[in-house]
């Protein structure tokens, strides 16, 4: 990705190489897939997910409130699991994406 100037905006972090320094914080609205991952990718240079459980449907609302000072989330971790997890590796691996994963487990086993 070129900047204003022209010149590359690719930044080295970590030993991961990204081509600008943008990308998405984990958070309530950091969903990478599809049909908004191509319009996501253009401004991202990797996709940083929410993580990954065993699939769970998460907390019932509100997960999202407003306080004072900004907003509060208590999501639960909504998500489809490791195995839902892995076509959207392969479609953000396919476009030439890095992707920092995260999973979580509910014990140490």
């Amino acid at each position: 990705m070129v900047g204003l100037t022209g010149k590359s905006l690719a930044v080295e972090v970590a030993g991961l190489w990204l081509r600008s320094p943008t990308l998405n914080a984990s958070g309530a609205s950091d969903v990478c897939v599809a049909p908004q991952t191509s319009l996501r990718l253009r401004r991202w240079s990797c996709c940083d997910e929410k993580p990954r459980t065993r699939p769970r449907n998460g907390h019932i609302n509100p997960t999202l409130i407003e306080v004072e000072g900004g907003v509060l989330n208590a999501m639960g971790l909504p998500n489809p699991g490791v195995d839902g997890y892995i076509d959207e590796i392969r479609e953000l691996k396919h476009e030439g994406v890095p992707v920092i994963a995260s999973f979580f487990a509910s014990t140490v086993n």
